[in-house]
């Protein structure tokens, strides 16, 4: 009984070992890699969104202005991420935060490109190839990157008046008390 019970205790550890092989080797959660984001997020415009009217087409503006193809336009973060992560692009689509009438949206733009006939080709082959229709735009980053300086100078003209303004009344003063001498 005893060699039966050790034949038996021994068979089962050899089958439980010649078992383990076929198992996968362990990684922990934090270990499992994930492939890259077919996306990424404009940090900036989360801080500081742009108006929406900036990435409008005007006709005046277009000289020097970058362009993108606006994939989407999403009410939630989340859902600019989910649609990112399903085009297979080889280059990757910014999402960027904008506002508009009190509201915020996430567009998810491909580019930069340098001009209008680059813009709207690459637009032409991803609706033909890969059937995602898309929509002309100025490229944002140039509105953010401009944003900050344009209101600088609205604010140190007043300034400026002021003095001038004064120093302009102050003259006259002078003047003022020299003729009346």
């Amino acid at each position: 009984m005893l060699k039966q019970l050790t034949a038996l205790i021994t068979v089962l550890l050899i089958t439980g070992i010649s078992l383990t092989l076929y198992l996968p080797d362990y990684e922990p959660e934090n270990a499992i890699r994930l492939a890259p984001p077919n996306y990424q997020i404009s940090q900036e415009s989360l801080k500081n969104p742009f108006a929406m009217n900036d990435t409008l087409l005007n006709a005046l503006e277009q000289e020097g202005s970058r362009f993108g193809l606006r994939l989407g336009l999403f009410g939630q973060l989340q859902q600019a991420v989910d649609q990112g992560a399903k085009y297979a692009l080889t280059d990757k689509p910014t999402i960027f935060k904008t506002t508009d009438n009190q509201r915020y949206w996430y567009l998810l733009v491909l580019g930069p490109f340098p001009d209008r006939f680059q813009a709207n080709h690459r637009s032409l082959s991803l609706a033909q190839n890969q059937h995602i229709s898309s929509t002309l735009m100025r490229w944002p980053s140039e509105n953010l990157s401009t944003k900050t300086p344009t209101k600088a100078p609205t604010k140190a003209p007043p300034a400026d008046d002021k003095a001038e303004s004064t120093s302009a009344s102050q003259p006259s003063a002078q003047v003022n008390t020299e003729s009346a001498s």
